[in-house]
């Protein structure tokens, strides 16, 4: 048997997961209450985020349909601002690249 077991395969109990949720947040200081959906939903989130497919996150994380994953598909900060670039990209406007521009946003002309 490996050493370096970082988890136990059995269920836990839903109030004793609770408690130990509630000490974590204690300890790293969180402002808001965090609970075992936060983190489940964070969890789920981070996953869809770093292209591991929903499937997978569902067996993972015991949902039992995909769709349940798929609802925690939340546009990132990274890909909103992703797409702000491109749309500012596509823009031939005066108007609208001075606009990019106030907004953080280096438009570029859109390609011959």
């Amino acid at each position: 048997m490996d050493s370096e077991l970082w988890f136990k395969a059995q269920p836990i109990a839903e109030h004793k997961l609770s408690k130990i949720m509630t000490t974590m947040a204690a300890q790293a200081s969180f402002v808001d209450k965090k609970t075992n959906t936060s983190a489940r939903k964070a969890t789920c989130t981070r996953l869809l985020h770093s292209g591991i497919a929903p499937n997978t996150i569902a067996q993972l994380s015991g949902h039992r349909n995909v769709q349940s994953v798929n609802n925690y598909a939340v546009a990132s900060v990274d890909m909103q601002k992703n797409k702000s670039h491109i749309l500012c990209m596509s823009t031939t406007s005066e108007s609208s690249s001075s606009e990019c521009v106030r907004n953080g946003i280096k438009p570029q002309q859109p390609p011959e």
